[in-house]
């Protein structure tokens, strides 16, 4: 039997009373309420998808509010679900927190359709990509969602950039494979195929992975870049002793007062 009049179509009310009495009565008989959730998505995907965002800003926690989340992840609406402006950033970051919980991997597929978003086809959209990434630096794994960061260097935002190489950085092995990246990514020969001297010696291979970074990322403003830099000395791919303030190498531009000032107080 439908849960819903079937005389008229039902209102964006008509689903938000029904589908919030089988959330929160979703114990009571888990197989039927399940039926009739899936009943109410395949009806109207869009009254759905909304009435779902809203019974979600006041719970993630429960059974029925956890199967909500995970029709939105497996119906490919939990992209649009974290980005829309009916949620605060607190509450899109608990829904993908929650979402982790339902799939371990919802990680790796954000940063893809995040990365994906940058190549301009018009096959990936983000509305607020900014919101995806603060979302992102709090509930993914920096190494497993790795060639995403790589790609998203690329991406046009500088924020972005500036949070990606965090990122790269917390979830980096070791400096050797930044260094192979960055470099790779730059376009300069890999790590592996460069055996002088200089390679070898510490400040060498500093020197080299600072170069290919700027190359990479050259259009972040000053405050990213050296938020950056302090990003990788704290993860360990820099030594601490290095001290940012003569990096003069870096480039011949970072002498403003902004940087002076970010790195003077950091």
């Amino acid at each position: 039997m439908s849960i819903y009049a079937a005389s008229r179509d039902p209102s964006f009310d008509d689903i938000r009373v029904a589908l919030g009495n089988l959330v929160k009565n979703f114990e009571a008989d888990a197989a039927t309420s399940r039926q009739q959730i899936r009943d109410l998505l395949d009806n109207d995907r869009e009254l759905f998808y909304a009435t779902s965002v809203e019974i979600l800003k006041s719970t993630t926690d429960s059974r029925g509010a956890q199967y909500l989340v995970a029709l939105l992840v497996s119906n490919g609406m939990l992209l649009q679900a974290l980005c829309s402006p009916e949620l605060s950033r607190e509450e899109a970051l608990l829904l993908g927190r929650s979402a982790r919980r339902v799939d371990p991997m919802v990680d790796v597929a954000l940063a893809r359709s995040l990365a994906d978003s940058a190549v301009g086809d018009g096959a990936i959209h983000v509305a607020d990509p900014a919101r995806l990434m603060d979302i992102l630096c709090e509930i993914a794994d920096p190494g497993r969602i790795m060639p995403s960061l790589m790609r998203m260097m690329r991406h046009p935002n500088p924020y972005l950039r500036s949070k990606a190489v965090k990122m790269i950085g917390r979830g980096s092995k070791s400096t050797k494979w930044v260094m192979g990246r960055l470099t790779n990514a730059s376009g300069s020969p890999s790590i592996g195929h460069r055996r002088d001297h200089a390679s070898c010696h510490p400040a060498g291979r500093t020197r080299r992975l600072l170069r290919g970074w700027l190359r990479f990322a050259g259009s972040l403003d000053d405050r990213a870049a050296v938020r950056s830099i302090l990003g990788f000395r704290l993860s360990g791919i820099l030594p601490r002793r290095l001290s940012v303030p003569r990096m003069r190498f870096l480039s011949p531009t970072s002498s403003s007062p902004a940087a002076n000032n970010t790195i003077q107080n950091t």
